[in-house]
């Protein structure tokens, strides 16, 4: 999930929550300012969708698990949400490794704890990046479900979970680049 950052209209210009000097400013060294650019490229070809706010059913009465089958009202602010996964070679810029089985760079990291994903944002956050954190659970099933219904109307217009999703039957046993299924209502794949 990405925050809000300041205006591009600032001479000092603000690059994913880092202000970058203008050139009668000091200069970091040319290997971080490099490395920094680049990992702003990156987070910039993840493309944030804006989520507005609502309020929707979580939860299932279907689910097998028990912690999470009770279905409830819950209200959502407005955030982003990437449009896709992190990938690799974005993991790999910010963390030097890649802890991923199925390798290549548009591929999405994989292999990786809450831990893990806690400490790739830190290191963001060291390098200037501050405006980035998982979604809460919530959030996280109201932007796949496009707010209420978007489960229901998307089997109902004919699409099959072939269409929208990489799973055991169409995935051939390998990760699959980001953005290649049919994204939902609200732009996320």
């Amino acid at each position: 999930k990405k925050q809000p950052t300041e205006s591009r209209d600032n001479p000092n210009q603000s690059v994913g929550g880092q202000v970058v000097e203008t050139a009668d400013e000091a200069s970091p060294p040319p290997e971080i300012d490099a490395r920094i650019l680049t990992i702003q490229s990156l987070l910039d070809n993840l493309t944030f969708k804006a989520i507005p706010g609502g309020s929707f059913r979580m939860g299932s009465r279907t689910q097998m698990d028990r912690d999470t089958w009770h279905v409830h009202d819950v209200q959502i602010s407005p955030f982003e949400f990437s449009r896709i996964e992190v990938t690799q070679e974005l993991w790999q810029a910010v963390m030097g490794n890649n802890p991923s089985c199925n390798t290549g760079d548009q591929l999405p990291v994989e292999n990786v704890s809450w831990e893990d994903t806690q400490n790739f944002l830190g290191q963001l956050e060291q390098l200037g990046f501050t405006a980035y954190r998982l979604p809460t659970e919530a959030e996280w099933e109201y932007a796949c479900r496009a707010g209420n219904s978007a489960v229901r109307e998307t089997f109902l217009t004919g699409q099959t979970l072939s269409d929208l999703a990489w799973y055991a039957k169409n995935a051939s046993g390998s990760s699959h680049p980001g953005g290649l299924k049919k994204p939902n209502p609200w732009g996320l794949c």
